[in-house]
């Protein structure tokens, strides 16, 4: 796979998690052992899988009558692949693509991707000292995971409690804000700042509750009561890692 002579793909998934239709334009096509036919596009409104969220899925076709189907989309060093199948005609380099997503696997994604969130500030809001480590957000067990312990027989009484919490925040119909800041500036709007993050690239940030807000690259919803109900199934404590399991 070449990718180092290819500018970085243009996300405009970034801009508009409701952007289920677009264009790019074809750069080339790659075949990648393993994987089987990327197509490489100047843009697109795919999201790669990545920070706990799953890859959409769709169809790129060209008005020349190729249909291609993406099974899975993946990002490698700034470079957007969308993998799958081409089902019929010819796709040719420089030629424009219609871009179209699967819309209830993108608001799916999104919903579950922001219930991680909100679970996460109700966590600061109910007085937890846990600082967040992972976020499992796939339709087949979502999840939120920290560092640190809740005593066993403290779990359900704090399941019930984040529970209450959350749900709260859903109905309040709290706005998604997406802010753009730098590693200095992470602190005045989240609760916990990540060793990962770019001392010298702009930081996403994105917060439905003031102060809450988390570094992330992913798709989420416009307003918290499109989440719906969230109930937590689960609080499982191992190897001194808090699992808060969700659907």
């Amino acid at each position: 796979m070449i990718t180092d002579s290819i500018p970085a793909t243009k996300l405009l998934y970034l801009e508009d998690t409701y952007q289920f239709n677009g264009t790019g334009i074809i750069v080339s096509m790659q075949e990648v052992e393993g994987k089987g036919t990327s197509i490489i596009l100047d843009q697109t409104i795919f999201y790669p899988q990545g920070g706990g969220q799953p890859a959409d899925q769709g169809e790129i076709r060209t008005k020349g009558g190729a249909r291609f189907a993406v099974t899975d989309v993946r990002m490698i060093d700034g470079v957007v692949h969308h993998f799958g199948n081409l089902a019929q005609g010819i796709l040719v380099a420089n030629e424009e693509a219609i871009l179209t997503v699967d819309p209830e696997r993108r608001q799916l994604h999104a919903r579950l991707h922001s219930a991680g969130h909100l679970i996460d500030a109700a966590v600061q809001l109910v007085g937890l000292s846990l600082a967040p480590t992972k976020g499992y957000h796939f339709p087949d067990g979502p999840y939120v995971e920290y560092e640190g312990e809740i005593a066993a027989d403290q779990r359900e009484n704090v399941r019930v409690q984040l529970e209450t919490k959350v749900n709260e925040l859903i109905n309040s119909q709290l706005p998604t804000q997406i802010i753009s800041t730098n590693k200095a500036g992470l602190a005045e709007i989240c609760s916990f700042v990540p060793d990962y993050v770019n001392d010298n690239k702009p930081i996403r940030v994105v917060t439905m509750v003031p102060k809450l807000g988390c570094p992330c690259g992913g798709t989420h919803i416009k307003n918290s009561s499109e989440i719906g109900k969230i109930n937590l199934t689960k609080i499982r404590v191992k190897s001194a890692q808090t699992r808060i399991s969700y659907t």
